[in-house]
């Protein structure tokens, strides 16, 4: 595929400014490949990263960059995005969609061999994450849930609208100035270096504007009548610590919901990251990084 040429190399381009060593990898699955990042002395223990909805694993750069020295970084493309998108959704549920993703996530962790490792995951990765750690609870701590999904409650009707219309669509017909700043405003990063910022800038565009498998499953899950799929089921199984972290600003996860949703887990505490929306590990990656490893320390 044409676009997965070009986001692979986008990719490298943005791997390469990198101040560590990241090894990229292929591995399959489902008909197609699981693509995933690997940074850190195999000898440490595993910090795996799962990305939200329309991202891919390269997205946590922020968190890779500072945390590769104490860790084994593990960040997995998931099934239907990314450098994994030509993995094809056959199922009808948005159960069946989280299953997919979860297992993709599984069959990695036992690919490289990972028995047990802290696990984080962002948005749509958070309700990913606690999937994951539902089915195999002794294999996981801590959890660490970034503004996540998958919690009982009301989704707005603005945010059913937009994700019904599809993101992916709006990019791909919005001219590259007004795709720029509409990012900015969503996902506001601290200042790079010149070249980390193009490559990075090259690649957000490829991601955003590609027709992915993972947008077909996503509309399982959040249809636009409402919500099609909770995980208010597993979470007692989590018995593991699990941390959860919300932007102060986050327009898309509401406090309430997290809040509520976060008494049916056994060992829960919140974290409200100031100055930070939907996504802290971008907006505030030094602070991020510091809970993170303060979470892993306890």
């Amino acid at each position: 595929m044409a676009d997965l040429t070009q986001m692979r190399a986008a990719e490298a381009q943005v791997l390469a400014h990198l101040p560590v060593a990241v090894a990229a990898h292929d591995l399959p699955f489902a008909g197609g490949t699981l693509h995933c990042l690997v940074a850190g002395d195999p000898a440490l223990p595993a910090l795996v990263l799962v990305h939200g909805r329309g991202s891919m694993a390269i997205f946590w750069h922020p968190l890779i960059t500072r945390l590769a020295a104490t860790r084994r970084i593990l960040a997995i493309d998931l099934p239907g995005w990314g450098l994994s998108a030509n993995i094809p959704f056959t199922g009808t549920s948005g159960e069946a969609a989280v299953n997919w993703w979860r297992d993709g996530v599984l069959a990695t962790l036992d690919h490289l061999a990972i028995a047990r490792c802290a696990l984080m995951g962002h948005s749509l990765g958070g309700m990913v994450s606690m999937a994951v750690a539902a089915a195999r609870p002794a294999a996981v701590s801590p959890l660490i849930l970034e503004d996540p999904a998958g919690f009982p409650g009301k989704v707005a009707p603005w945010a059913r609208l937009f994700f019904a219309v599809e993101p992916e669509r709006l990019a791909r017909l919005s001219p590259q100035p007004v795709f720029a700043w509409a990012r900015h405003r969503l996902t506001a990063s601290p200042p790079a270096a010149p070249a980390l910022t193009q490559a990075l800038a090259t690649l957000d565009r490829l991601i955003t504007t590609q027709r992915a498998s993972g947008v077909a499953a996503f509309h399982r899950l959040l249809p636009l009548h409402g919500v099609g799929y909770t995980l208010a089921a597993d979470l007692p199984k989590l018995t593991m610590p699990t941390h959860l972290l919300l932007g102060a600003h986050d327009p898309l996860v509401p406090r309430a919901v997290v809040t509520a949703g976060m008494r049916a887990i056994p060992h829960a505490d919140l974290t409200i990251i100031p100055d930070a929306a939907h996504t802290p590990h971008l907006e505030q990656p030094d602070a991020t990084a510091a809970l993170v490893t303060r979470f892993i320390a306890q």
